[in-house]
């Protein structure tokens, strides 16, 4: 099954990326918790508790887990300086396993729920009454993105939700096929029924779809 275009390449490449922190922005944000303070004392070196604090600071913004190499190098910067730091490894050895505890820590403390099957399912919902109504895929990319942090589950990466998305139109497709088959079933009113339907099927189908 073909995946439904949500975002241009551009907006994929801004959905991937953590928000740009202004320098008034950046003393509000790229801290630690008291509660999490201990945890980062604990972490081997300097570059795992940057990689650490990044990850909670841009999850706090934009409730999205960014790989290290999307990081803005004046966030790095900002606190190599807190951390007297001279030099900042970003590919420095980092095991999957570590990742997934640095994840699972900040996930523990903000209390953000796993991304599960029924988390999905709600999503696909969602989806699907949107793109019955001829929403713009867009729009519906958008709106399940909002509606995840309002689950206050990890925002899905780009690939899962528009796969969601992909369900839902290609769901809302077929019932306006079936429903046009029952229609021409009935030969008095077939060829007119043939032509409102697919005059309505076209424009409503086209405000979904189009890229704009």
């Amino acid at each position: 099954m073909a995946r439904v275009i949500i975002l241009s390449k551009e907006e994929q490449k801004v959905f991937s990326t953590p928000s740009v922190l202004r320098y008034t922005q950046q003393g509000y944000y790229l801290k630690i918790p008291h509660a999490l303070k201990r945890f980062v004392s604990l972490l081997k070196d300097d570059n795992n508790k940057i990689y650490f604090n990044l990850l909670y600071t841009y999850y706090t913004v934009d409730k999205v887990f960014y790989d290290r190499d999307t990081f803005h190098i004046q966030d790095i910067k900002y606190l190599m300086d807190k951390l007297a730091m001279h030099t900042y490894n970003q590919y420095f050895d980092l095991s999957q396993r570590q990742i997934r505890r640095y994840k699972q820590t900040i996930k523990s403390y903000l209390l953000i729920n796993n991304y599960t099957d029924e988390m999905k399912e709600i999503l696909l919902r969602e989806a699907t009454t949107m793109a019955s109504n001829f929403t713009h895929r867009k729009k519906i990319f958008y709106s399940l993105v909002e509606l995840s942090k309002k689950l206050k589950i990890e925002v899905p990466s780009y690939t899962e939700l528009s796969q969601i998305i992909t369900l839902a139109v290609n769901y809302q497709k077929k019932s306006i096929i079936d429903k046009l088959a029952l229609c021409m079933a009935d030969s008095l009113n077939s060829l007119v029924c043939f032509i409102c339907s697919s005059l309505i099927l076209y424009f409503n189908w086209e405000s979904l779809t189009s890229p704009v």
